[in-house]
């Protein structure tokens, strides 16, 4: 794959995987623009890509994303996708999130990743 390829060292494929993250790194600047989001703030990794911890994809992305956004606290995500939905309809409803309910969602609608390996953050000064 060109995640392999780049993790090897490919030029090419380094070239590849720096372009696909700084494209999603322009959307996540027009969204934050949009909603008038500043740093800092919770930036979740989440989806098929970071089920492999530490790739070049992962990697690319959270040097991207610092730079970006100074100051984003990058973690793994502890829900799906659909689990944000869930907590922002709940929080729009004025409903707590008790660790309790937090539990139950993990447990039905928790992301597939690793649970024990934290997101392979760059160390800041």
């Amino acid at each position: 794959s060109v995640i392999s390829a780049a993790a090897r060292g490919d030029v090419i494929a380094t070239a590849i995987v720096d372009l696909g993250a700084a494209e999603l790194i322009r959307l996540g600047q027009a969204a934050a623009l949009a909603t008038g989001l500043v740093t800092p703030f919770p930036l979740f990794l989440s989806g098929g890509m970071f089920r492999r911890r530490g790739n070049a994809w992962e990697q690319s992305l959270t040097r991207q994303a610092l730079e970006t956004f100074p100051g984003a606290m990058i973690e793994a995500a502890r829900l799906a996708p659909v689990g944000g939905a869930v907590l922002l309809a709940l929080e729009i409803a004025g409903k707590p999130v008790t660790p309790a309910l937090m539990e139950r969602l993990e447990k039905s609608l928790g992301h597939d990743l690793p649970k024990d390996r934290p997101a392979n953050v760059p160390s800041r000064p």
